[in-house]
């Protein structure tokens, strides 16, 4: 009775370190692919939740697979970190064994971009301002040849707008020419995933924009 405990024992050991080794060799098999795909400078980290692994991998459908990406460089601006759930993620365990993944089914995506201050900063340099936090969700400061607004984010179509003349420091409106010094516009195009940004709030870490992508496939080709 004692070796057949050791044995099994042993055995678990031995699956569960299988298990590990599998799923590593399946998210550097993703990350690759997705590199090439969305045509980015440097592999994702991609992380594939659940355990075990090696049964979603036998069933080829993976439901939770997280992808980062930082420093992703879209218009004018550098996002400093893309972070995307993709769900019903179908990938064949014969193709990940081969390193063969040629396309990617995702049933769904949801995500997050991040946009620090410091990044945001460097996208409207040549606007003259800098952006802070505003003090309360969804606003930011925007400062101008030393005058200072705040002004609420908001999505607008592939972009953030920050709009200055409906909500001036201090609650005071703040019309006329001079509220255009303060607004500004950051494009977003081509996100990766096909994710469409949809809310934006502010907090003093920087501008963090929801985003989401209903099914697609990540063509891998090439």
């Amino acid at each position: 009775m004692r070796r057949l405990l050791v044995l099994i024992a042993v055995l678990a050991v031995l699956l569960a370190v299988a298990d590990r080794v599998a799923v590593r060799l399946a998210e550097s098999a993703v990350a690759t692919r997705i590199k090439i795909a969305e045509q980015l400078s440097s592999s994702p980290a991609v992380s594939i939740g659940g355990f075990p692994f090696l049964t979603q991998a036998i069933s080829g459908r993976y439901d939770n697979l997280s992808v980062t990406v930082t420093g992703l460089r879209r218009g004018s601006a550098t996002i400093t970190r893309l972070s995307v759930d993709l769900r019903g993620v179908r990938v064949p365990l014969s193709a990940i064994v081969h390193r063969a993944v040629s396309s990617i089914p995702v049933a769904s995506a949801t995500g997050t971009v991040q946009l620090s201050y410091a990044d945001l900063d460097a996208a409207v340099a040549s606007r003259g301002i800098t952006v802070a936090y505003g003090g309360s969700p969804g606003t930011v400061t925007v400062t101008y040849r030393g005058t200072s607004r705040v002004g609420r984010v908001r999505v607008d179509g592939d972009a953030i707008a920050v709009d200055v003349s409906a909500a001036g420091a201090g609650g005071v409106t703040v019309g006329g020419p001079a509220a255009g010094l303060f607004d500004f516009t950051v494009s977003l195009p081509s996100l990766p995933f096909h994710i469409a940004l949809q809310t934006v709030t502010a907090d003093p870490a920087g501008v963090q924009i929801a985003a989401a992508a209903g099914a697609f496939t990540i063509s891998t080709a090439g």
